[in-house]
């Protein structure tokens, strides 16, 4: 082997030595000598799929917080990677982690997009990115006395990004083989840098953390204004945002378990198993439980798979006979080639005054994916079950109470269960909730671009303050979502340019939806007056 001459001490010690590594992490002569004599001014780059490789305890995206907190702690707890200057890691192209050896960890990351999504959104696959950010951060290294990493490693995405995006080329020559790496693309990127979509936050060693609490300084009230009037993308820069069609949210609880969901449907999409995949969605009334799990559904239809949407409220059926009928219309869709998505609504109701006396009656279709009708056994065949709750807002509370109910069965229906979200919706979960305010913020900001489109110049929206400072502050909606769309609905807003007041409906109306006379208290609070004289 030969080495350069700096690292057999015959010449000057380099400032800064960047190593791109690959799987197997950690192996052969040159890290050896490295991490025995440079270790100072060893900057390491790896892959977090490198680092999975070697049974990294790193989980799937589920929000950038979670990744961030797996990803330092797996790097930290290897005595090897510990002891290089620093490590970066990257999450795909949408981010990755600065993990300092005598300082904290910096989060580099794109606030729409997690690990996978962006090249998951875009044809091809993605390779080069390991190249593009060892280049950047030699870079980086030559022209700056104190480099600045961060800035380097968002330079290193975007390269990456443009790289997919242009490709590898083939050569001119039609007698040359192989591809050609686009070098003058990835060069221009690197050397001209310029404004980054890339945000860069310091990450704890804390397993509840928030990016909201450490890219804010404002208050959550005040982005909310901003949500509403300027839209998510420019209000919350520096904050992830996940979106699923009409769907958005930036609750990092909300966030995980509906991208745990996603990922359970997503691989049961690929297996298509013969018996039906069993999921529960919580939440209070009115916060719009189904809207989600359908605007995930819109997504998979809209890229080509062919789905049923079925919809059946227990708590309307006279009789658990009136069960085998709705599973053959669900049956029907799996004969006919499509994939049946049904909500079982209010399942947790009672059934002939037996609380929760509905969950012994779908255990064999969960586990065995069939039912018994007229003494005949009917197989379902592949399906998917939303079991949407009505008098649980969360599942601790229906699990806590569902263990305790003799013969409910809660143990058996729970275990066939493969995942659970909790949505929050746009009222107070208790008096430390601070976020409900963004959550109002988003539902507005959807409902009007969707039913009052005149509102929008551009981006942004034209509402009176007033009406904003209703909607954002009144205490409680009485049926949750529904209440806020019913309020955009019954306005007179056909034609509008801006909302004005004078568009709200009357105060009888309002009386079915929030207190009347605290919103509208709200609404003409602190009125501009003219000066006297």
């Amino acid at each position: 082997v030969v080495w350069p001459r700096c690292l057999d001490g015959e010449g000057p010690a380099p400032a800064s030595i960047i190593l791109k590594m690959s799987n197997p992490i950690g192996q052969g002569r040159l890290w050896e000598r490295l991490l025995a004599g440079f270790a100072d001014a060893l900057t390491v780059y790896i892959s977090v799929g490198d680092l999975r490789k070697e049974f990294a305890p790193v989980g799937q995206p589920l929000s950038w917080e979670r990744t961030a907190t797996d990803v330092t702690r797996a790097v930290r707890e290897r005595r090897d990677l510990a002891s290089a200057r620093r490590v970066v890691v990257s999450l795909g192209l949408s981010g990755a982690l600065l993990i300092e050896r005598d300082g904290p960890s910096r989060l580099i990351f794109d606030p729409l997009h997690q690990e996978g999504d962006w090249e998951g959104a875009r044809p091809g696959m993605s390779s080069g990115l390991g190249t593009c950010i060892a280049a950047a951060l030699a870079l980086e290294a030559s022209r700056a006395e104190t480099p600045d990493w961060a800035r380097a490693i968002q330079a290193g995405l975007e390269a990456g990004r443009a790289l997919h995006e242009g490709r590898f080329v083939r050569p001119e020559s039609p007698s040359d083989d192989g591809l050609i790496f686009p070098a003058a693309i990835v060069a221009r990127v690197l050397w001209d840098g310029g404004d980054s979509c890339f945000q860069t936050v310091e990450a704890p060693d804390a397993e509840e953390w928030h990016i909201f609490a450490s890219a804010f300084a404002e208050s959550h009230r005040t982005l909310a204004e901003r949500i509403v009037i300027e839209g998510d993308i420019a209000a919350c820069r520096g904050v992830p945002v996940e979106r699923i069609g009409g769907w958005s949210s930036i609750d990092r609880t909300e966030i995980e378990s509906m991208r745990s969901v996603r990922n359970i449907i997503r691989e049961f999409l690929q297996e298509r198993r013969g018996r039906p995949l069993s999921l529960a969605v919580f939440g209070p009334p009115g916060s719009g439980k189904s809207f989600a799990i359908k605007q995930m559904a819109r997504e998979w239809m809209s890229a080509g798979t062919r789905m049923a949407v079925l919809e059946f409220n227990l708590s309307q059926f006279g009789a658990a006979g009136a069960l085998p009928a709705a599973l053959q219309r669900v049956r029907d869709c799996a004969v006919e080639g499509t994939l049946p998505l049904v909500f079982w609504d209010e399942f947790d109701t009672s059934l002939a005054g037996r609380e929760l006396g509905w969950m012994a009656h779908f255990l064999a279709p969960m586990q065995d994916g069939a039912f018994i009708e007229d003494g005949i056994i009917r197989p379902i065949g592949p399906a998917i079950f939303i079991f949407a709750g009505g008098t649980h807002a969360t599942m601790a509370s229906f699990k806590a109470r569902a263990v305790e109910i003799p013969g409910a069965k809660a143990t058996d229906f729970l275990s066939r269960l493969r995942g659970y979200v909790d949505i929050l919706g746009p009222n107070p979960r208790d008096s430390s909730d601070r976020t409900f305010v963004l959550r109002r913020a988003l539902l507005l900001r959807a409902l009007l671009r969707l039913r009052a489109p005149g509102l929008l110049n551009g981006e942004r929206l034209d509402i009176d303050p007033g009406v904003l400072r209703g909607f954002l502050d009144v205490t409680t909606y009485v049926h949750g979502a529904r209440s806020m769309e019913s309020i955009v609905d019954m306005s007179a807003l056909s034609g509008r340019l801006r909302y004005e007041r004078s568009a709200l409906p009357p105060r009888h109306q309002l009386g079915l939806h929030v207190d009347p006379d605290e919103f509208l208290a709200l609404v003409h609070a602190q009125d501009w007056r003219p000066a006297s004289g």
